[in-house]
């Protein structure tokens, strides 16, 4: 299984299998599928998101003190490395031709990330939202990583603002209190 980024690069790669069960009735077989109601289960195995580093990410921030080192972090959340997320048995719903999954939270030594995700079988696409929360310092405002779009084409957006806007004030302050003391 693969989902790729319109360059045509992994976004999602591993190996899942879907078990489930449904009900529903059209003329043809998308309007079944539209009209389709059920549940089941998505059950993955060595599953990795490309080019997201939570846990370098999350150490790195621990060490900033300059509109540089900030970046290096940013940077660093989109590595080479990849992401795995543990294998298991997702539950999903299905309902009018859309499936989503029951949320999955995965817990790193300095980090939070919950994924939500869902694909819409009508239109064919998939949508994922991914909210990394750091563990320390404390009271930070998570990044959010949005992959959405055909499965073989999605795009990526990364959320950082928030999180850099508070970490670059606090440099800020920080850089004045110095210059205050000079």
């Amino acid at each position: 299984t693969a989902v790729k980024n319109e360059k045509g690069a992994g976004v999602f790669d591993g190996s899942a299998v879907i078990a489930f069960s449904a009900a529903g009735t059209g003329l043809t077989p998308i309007a079944a599928v539209a009209d389709a109601t059920g549940k089941g289960t998505l059950d993955i195995q060595r599953v990795h998101l490309s080019k997201f580093a939570p846990e370098v990410f999350a150490s790195r921030i621990q060490t900033i003190s300059s509109a540089d080192d900030l970046r290096a972090a940013m940077a660093a959340l989109q590595s080479g490395s990849a992401f795995a997320l543990p294998d298991k048995s997702i539950p999903f719903s299905f309902s009018n031709g859309r499936v989503t999954l029951d949320p999955v939270v995965i817990t790193g030594s300095n980090t939070e990330t919950s994924i939500n995700a869902e694909a819409d079988l009508v239109e064919q696409t998939v949508s994922a939202s991914l909210q990394l929360k750091l563990k320390t310092p404390a009271g930070l405002p998570p990044v959010k990583l949005q992959v959405a779009g055909l499965p073989q084409a999605v795009r990526q957006r990364l959320e950082t603002s928030e999180l850099a806007g508070k970490l670059g004030f606090e440099i800020m302050a920080r850089e004045m209190a110095e210059l205050e003391r000079v």
